[in-house]
């Protein structure tokens, strides 16, 4: 009886092994460059998804590549904290642009993200309602880093839908004063915030969520030289290390 309480609280560490920095990827090319450059120490199999735990520029993390949508990201960003007990969450993708000063190709870096889609359909249309308060992300503060990097800094708003519409487009400016849109990244935000770790968002921007947007976004995907897996490098080398780490 002794030797098998061994055997399951060592089961129980190894499912709970510390590791800096959880890496959500959108793409599966995005996560085929990243693990060109990462020393896989092992592979971890939940939730139909591969979690790839090692060492990226000298930072011990896990990388994983979600579904698409806000429930997905949901599941990979908490079993990111549950099975692996990560410090922080990055995640890195794609965006429409919100704000016309964001141009397809442009790096846009975000720690605060909004769900634009939560609320209540009356008659006379859709009523944005504030998702519940819960818990707050440990406090990193890279505005200084990425600006000196020229890359936008700002709010960016998630929703399960695809945005292809200039009028859309406009309330989420006004509405939220956001920079630009994705699928994903205020559902990892409630994550981080409700278990109280460090999140960080890398988009490129792929399109300018109008009526070409599906378009510019297919060519982005196929075309793209994945510019946002080389942003996350520099920020763990250039901020995280530094920074977070106190290295």
């Amino acid at each position: 009886m002794a030797c098998l309480r061994i055997v399951v609280f060592v089961l129980l560490l190894n499912g709970l092994a510390h590791a800096d920095v959880g890496i959500i990827c959108t793409l599966k090319d995005e996560m085929e460059q990243i693990l060109k450059d990462m020393k896989v120490e092992d592979k971890v199999y939940r939730a139909e998804r591969v979690f790839y735990k090692g060492l990226l520029d000298g930072v011990k993390i896990v990388l994983v590549r979600s579904p698409m949508g806000k429930v997905n990201n949901t599941i990979t960003a908490q079993l990111l904290v549950s099975h692996f007990n990560v410090d922080m969450i990055t995640s890195i993708g794609f965006a429409g642009a919100v704000n016309e000063t964001l141009k397809i190709g442009d790096v846009f870096i975000s720690i605060n993200a909004i769900q634009h889609d939560f609320g209540t359909i009356k008659p006379y249309g859709f009523i944005w309602g504030r998702s519940p308060e819960i818990g707050e992300p440990k406090e990193i503060t890279p505005e200084k880093w990425a600006t000196s990097k020229s890359y936008s800094y700002g709010i960016i708003v998630s929703g399960d839908q695809f945005i292809a519409s200039e009028e859309k487009r406009e309330w989420l400016k006004k509405k939220f004063n956001a920079l630009a849109v994705d699928m994903g990244a205020a559902a990892i935000f409630e994550v981080c915030k409700q278990n109280s770790i460090r999140c960080l968002f890398i988009r490129t921007i792929s399109d300018s969520a109008d009526i070409e947007g599906r378009i510019n976004f297919n060519s982005a995907v196929q075309n793209e030289n994945y510019r946002g897996v080389n942003v996350l490098k520099e920020f763990l080398q250039d901020y995280y290390k530094h920074e977070v780490r106190g290295q």
